[in-house]
């Protein structure tokens, strides 16, 4: 697999030598037939000619042998080229290009960041599996409340069941509403 990759990368650089192979190696057969047409008792410009007409169109002959994904390629190039030189030739369309792929590449960087960031990436814990998440229940209700410092404080203290206990609080801000007020807090181990 890799020496057909090798091949088709140096059929793209060296694109002069493979023609001039091709161009060799259609002389050789167009010889090779104008002798045996020769040796069938031909006149040597009518055994030439029946070799002409045999192998048809040299140039049709090379492009059905041409391989047709180097063909692609060669497209692919002749694209890249032109696309180049039309956008030198339009500085606004360029500018505008260059900041629309600056601000996309740079949005998708960030975005994949943050997701890599809390997503993707494991937790930095040797054993992330047995990681639990206390919270503090209130009787008669049954969803969580906040777990409080003082309740993480006593799980570390006294727990002979976790190997460590951390905390942390995010919180960013608080609002009053007369006698009643939130608080806010920003505490971490």
């Amino acid at each position: 697999m890799l020496g057909r990759l090798r091949a088709r990368l140096m059929a793209l650089v060296s694109r002069r030598d493979i023609e001039q192979e091709m161009d060799d190696e259609l002389q050789f057969h167009l010889e090779m037939q104008a002798q045996a047409n020769d040796e069938a008792g031909m006149t040597p410009e009518a055994a030439r000619r029946e070799a002409r007409l045999s192998l048809g169109s040299l140039e049709g002959t090379k492009e059905a042998v041409r391989d047709p994904r180097s063909i692609c390629l060669d497209t692919v190039w002749q694209d890249l080229r032109h696309g180049c030189r039309m956008l030198g030739r339009n500085p606004g369309v360029t500018a505008t290009v260059v900041l629309a792929l600056g601000l996309g590449i740079g949005v998708n960087a960030a975005v994949f960041s943050m997701v890599n960031m809390l997503l993707l990436r494991p937790l930095p814990a040797r054993d992330a599996d047995s990681l639990v998440v206390p919270a503090t229940t209130v009787r008669g209700s049954q969803e969580g409340q906040e777990t409080s410092w003082l309740d993480i404080t006593d799980l570390r203290e006294a727990s002979g069941v976790f190997e460590d206990v951390t905390g942390y609080l995010i919180e960013l801000g608080g609002l009053g509403d007369g006698d009643r007020a939130e608080r806010w807090g920003w505490w971490c181990p």
